[in-house]
């Protein structure tokens, strides 16, 4: 069962997400160059291990926001969907965007983002 504490929990560690995500783009907006990109690559890859699931943790990202608070600095939490008691999608908006997370919880109790959605016609996979 999902209780209000377990959502809590997954929230922050989304939250946590952006804030990591968003200080990973400044820096790599700072510090870009060719002799920095591995440097670049393998912090926002630490990320992807910290925050997501397993199926991430090699993920590499070549694009970043410019925009102050990065590429999540503008989504607000506004529900929580309920799959099963280990998996619950965490909805933001930003602007005029709605996205959902799929946040699944692992053997240790830890939430972890699995996927990104963008509502559009129907909901399509993004990058996180």
């Amino acid at each position: 069962m999902v209780d209000a504490a377990d959502i809590d929990k997954a929230k922050a560690h989304l939250l946590a997400f952006f804030a990591a995500m968003a200080a990973w783009e400044k820096f790599a907006e700072a510090n870009f160059s060719e002799e920095s990109t591995d440097e670049i690559s393998e912090k926002v890859k630490a990320l992807y291990r910290q925050y997501a699931t397993e199926k991430h943790h090699d993920q590499d990202r070549y694009s970043w926001s410019g925009m102050d608070g990065g590429t999540y600095g503008k989504h607000k939490i506004v529900d929580v969907e309920i799959v099963s008691k280990s998996r619950a999608y965490i909805h933001t908006n930003e602007n005029i965007f709605q996205d959902r997370f799929l946040m699944i919880r692992q053997e240790d109790g830890m939430w972890r983002i699995d996927s990104r959605q963008r509502k559009r016609e129907k909901w399509e996979k993004q990058a996180l």
